[in-house]
């Protein structure tokens, strides 16, 4: 999954290039990362923010590429899965 969306975000900001507006980034990696790997994905895409998330463990990813920040999670559960595991992160 990381390198996959690690990948999704380098394409956003190659597309969004030299705007760097980040909530066309962030819809951006967001409806790839939903049509590629599934539903339901929240994205954050800034210079200088503080973040507290719950998420589905194993299912979150905070990254820097180029000057911004970007944070995904998942955070309702996969209903095919049948099992529902939460993990709190903080990152500042």
């Amino acid at each position: 999954m990381g390198l996959q969306v690690t990948n999704i975000v380098a394409l956003a900001l190659d597309t969004h290039m030299p705007d760097y507006d980040e909530d066309k980034i962030a819809c951006f990696i967001k409806t790839l990362v939903e049509r590629r790997i599934g539903p339901t994905w929240h994205v954050l895409v800034g210079r200088s923010f503080g973040f507290a998330v719950q998420c589905e463990a194993r299912h979150f990813l905070h990254l820097y590429m180029q000057h911004l920040a970007v944070v995904i999670w998942k955070s309702e559960p996969d209903p095919n899965s049948g099992k529902k595991k939460v993990a709190m992160i903080e990152g500042a």
